[in-house]
């Protein structure tokens, strides 16, 4: 190599060097600042949507467990059987487990009374339903029967 470079006139020397310099400051851009910089910019980005993240579990926790320490809130077996009542549902089981969580049995209604009866306990009870089986009913097929599990 030193023997080419010897071979080279004074003025190639500077040109070749001044492009060895020259590819070494667009591959030092290219390779290090450039991606360091985008780095940069995209870690701002990252941290503010890991705030915003962060602000809306820690809102829909304290929600939660704002409606779970209700102390005037009714136990989930008189809260189920107030809102069936009041959407005129009949319900043919009602079971309050050891471990909180409430079996229901709804005897026929009309499917709308039935999803409206979930949503009203989900909504404005904070009860968390666990399973559904919702069926036609044989007397009547514009109606349905339902078992639910529901906790708090």
């Amino acid at each position: 190599m030193t023997a080419w470079w010897r071979t080279l006139s004074e003025r190639e020397r500077v040109l070749v060097g001044g492009a060895a310099a020259l590819f070494a400051v667009v591959f030092l851009w290219f390779a290090v600042i450039g991606p360091a910089g985008a780095w940069r910019a995209g870690a701002a980005a990252r941290a503010q949507a890991a705030e915003s993240g962060y602000r809306l579990v820690s809102r829909a926790a304290a929600l939660a467990n704002s409606s779970a320490k209700d102390p005037n809130a009714p136990p989930l077996r008189n809260a189920v059987v107030q809102a069936a009542a009041s959407l005129k549902i009949d319900l043919s089981f009602v079971n309050a487990l050891p471990d909180g969580t409430v079996e229901v049995q709804g005897g026929t209604a009309a499917p709308e009374r039935v999803f409206q009866l979930l949503s009203t306990l989900e909504t404005k009870q904070a009860v968390k339903i666990i399973d559904v089986d919702i069926a036609r009913s044989a007397d009547n097929p514009a109606s349905v029967r339902f078992q639910a599990t529901l906790s708090k």
